[in-house]
C-alpha cells in the first residue's frame, strides 16, 4: 500500500500527453491521493492503457476539467479492471457551465471515456458532485465506451443536469 498525504499528487499522464502502459495495483490500496487540477485523478489521461487491481481511499480529486478517482479521461483503446473508489473519496467537477463544458466529467472511477473502451469490475463508494455530467462510475460517456459488471454504492450530486449511479451523460457522437 502507498500513503501520498505527504505529497501534492501531479497526475500520470496529461492532456498533452497520456499514459500509455499497464499498470497493476496488485490489489493494493492508494490513501491520501491529493489532486487539485485540469485532468484530475491518479491518472490524468490514458490511451492504449490498462489499469488493474488498484483501490483508491482518504482521497479528495478537484478539477474544472475532467475529474475522476482512477483516471480523468480515458481515451481508446484502454481498460479499467476492478479497481474502486473508497468511501472516504471525494470527487469534485467544478466545470460550471453546462453549454461549454460539454467535454467535461466527473465520475467515482473515470471523469470522460472515449471511444472503443472498457470499464469492468469496478466499484465506487466515493462521494461524487458537482454541476453536470457527474457519475459513480463514469461522469461522461463517450462513443461506444463499455462499462460491464461495475456498481456505485456512493452519493451522486449534481446542481444542474445529466447525474447519474453509473454514467451521468452518455452519447454517441
Amino acid at each position: 500500500d502507498i500513503d501520498l498525504r505527504a505529497y501534492q499528487w501531479t497526475p500520470i499522464g496529461n492532456s498533452s500527453k497520456s499514459f500509455q502502459g499497464i499498470f497493476n495495483g496488485n490489489g493494493k490500496t492508494i490513501r491520501g491521493l491529493y489532486v487539485n487540477t485540469g485532468y484530475a485523478g491518479l491518472f490524468g489521461k490514458i490511451s492504449g492503457a490498462t489499469i488493474r487491481n488498484l483501490t483508491l481511499k482518504d482521497s479528495y480529486i478537484s478539477s474544472a476539467e475532467n475529474a475522476g478517482g482512477i483516471a480523468a479521461y480515458v481515451g481508446k483503446p484502454s481498460r479499467i479492471e476492478n479497481c474502486a473508489a473508497g468511501e472516504t473519496v471525494t470527487v469534485y467537477g467544478r466545470h460550471s457551465d453546462p453549454n461549454n463544458g460539454g467535454n467535461y466529467g466527473a465520475g467515482g472511477i473515470v471523469g470522460m471515456c472515449y471511444d472503443e473502451n472498457v470499464i469492468t469490475g469496478c466499484v465506487n463508494w466515493s462521494h461524487v458532485y458537482g454541476v453536470h455530467r457527474i457519475g459513480g462510475i463514469v461522469g461522461n460517456l463517450v462513443d461506444a465506451c463499455t462499462i460491464t459488471n461495475c456498481i456505485n454504492y456512493g452519493p451522486i450530486d449534481a446542481t444542474s443536469a445529466y447525474v447519474g449511479g453509473i454514467t451521468g451523460f452518455a452519447y454517441d457522437e
